[in-house]
């Protein structure tokens, strides 16, 4: 087993790097004695093999103040853009001193190692009809067509059983809403995952 020199691995996020033919696995790094607001720090690891891997260390911080929406960092994905040649990482913002305390949030690298988040775009899942506190863990797939796919889990704001939230994009920049879908079972479903069956 893969595990880091500190803390413990959470919700790994798996991602095929095409550009660099190797795995790239992020992950939330918990720590023994998290902030009480900022914690959850995305680290990751690269392997080729899925049975040798090797620390990239910290890739995206968390926010340096408790007030920030990305004072601690949720569950996402990566996805390489290779019309822009840019990588891109949607994850979740999470802070309950904000008024949503978990939002959809983005961050972009040319080269996986230096990131530059996006301060000024989020999917606030309240704008569309969802959950202010429960709307995280954006997973994005694309179709034949080339359209990217971005599924969210959350609760519709009036209540009821948790749904997951589409979107889509053309671009990675501009995401519009495609409505909602049920999960499974009646309960919360995390880290949702998106694979194609037959046709």
């Amino acid at each position: 087993y893969c595990t880091p020199a500190i803390g413990r691995v959470v919700d790994p996020m798996p991602f095929y790097d095409s550009k660099a033919g190797e795995f790239r696995v992020l992950y939330l790094q918990e720590f023994d004695n998290n902030p009480p607001f900022r914690f959850h720090p995305i680290w990751g690891l690269r392997t080729t093999d899925g049975a040798n891997y090797q620390s990239m260390g910290e890739v995206l911080p968390t926010a340096t103040n408790d007030y920030a929406q990305d004072a601690a960092l949720g569950t996402g994905c990566a996805v390489y853009n290779e019309k822009e040649g840019l990588y891109y990482i949607y994850y979740t913002g999470h802070n309950g001193n904000c008024s949503s305390r978990e939002v959809v949030l983005r961050a972009t690298s040319p080269d996986f190692k230096t990131w530059t988040k996006d301060v000024a775009w989020s999917i606030k899942g309240v704008e569309y009809g969802y959950s202010g506190n429960d709307f995280r863990d954006p997973q994005i797939f694309t179709t034949d067509d080339g359209v990217y796919h971005m599924v969210i889990s959350t609760y519709p704001s009036w209540g009821g059983d948790p749904k997951f939230a589409e979107f889509k994009s053309n671009d990675m920049k501009t995401w519009e809403h495609v409505g909602m879908f049920n999960m499974i079972w009646d309960r919360m479903l995390e880290c949702p995952d998106i694979f194609k069956m037959g046709n």
